[in-house]
């Protein structure tokens, strides 16, 4: 199942403008097809898929509510138990162990730097949008699957709200409109 992140904006917004205030090689805006892949949307309203990439996975919009953490760990469980199995002495286990421990802690690191930097581009979109008056308001959503994204409900917030913290948090299926 992919992630995809879906932006909406008035009808009557042009995605040139929109284009022209963020990195085209990052962001396409490209209209969905078919259009009703969001519903409900309004009838002023169009979605967009925000990102050039054929999905999302990975994004950094929602991490806050899922991580392969508790899955890589439970695989180094079993790993362990299968050392055990195969006659390795508790000692090589447990330096085993701690080297997969410290090698998780880099790669995590790493990880949080580039959701950091992630974080801070749509930060900068959805400030550019609304501060150079390119729309009113842009609308961002986060839907796992391939089905019709449903909108549950909508989540209005002020510009001067937008923060790395708030975009980390993002539900699944969750409008989460910015207007200035």
């Amino acid at each position: 199942m992919c992630t995809y992140i879906i932006a909406i904006l008035p009808a009557a917004v042009s995605t040139s403008a929109i284009l022209s205030v963020c990195d085209p090689q990052r962001f396409a805006f490209e209209p969905l097809d078919p259009p009703s892949a969001v519903a409900p949307l309004r009838v002023d309203e169009i979605g967009y898929r925000a990102t050039r990439g054929r999905c999302d996975c990975g994004t950094a919009l929602g991490e806050a509510h899922g991580g392969p953490g508790g899955r890589e760990r439970e695989i180094v469980r079993r790993a362990q138990r299968l050392a055990r199995r195969k006659g390795w002495s508790p000692a090589r286990v447990a330096r085993w162990a701690e080297q997969i421990d410290h090698n998780e802690q880099e790669r995590e690191g790493l990880a949080r730097a580039g959701e950091t930097a992630a974080l801070a581009e749509w930060c900068g979109l959805v400030r550019a949008v609304i501060e150079q008056r390119t729309s009113p308001q842009i609308g961002l959503l986060r839907h796992d699957g391939h089905d019709q994204a449903p909108i549950l409900r909508r989540d209005k917030t002020r510009l001067a709200q937008l923060s790395q913290e708030q975009l980390r948090g993002f539900e699944n299926d969750v409008l989460y409109e910015y207007v200035r």
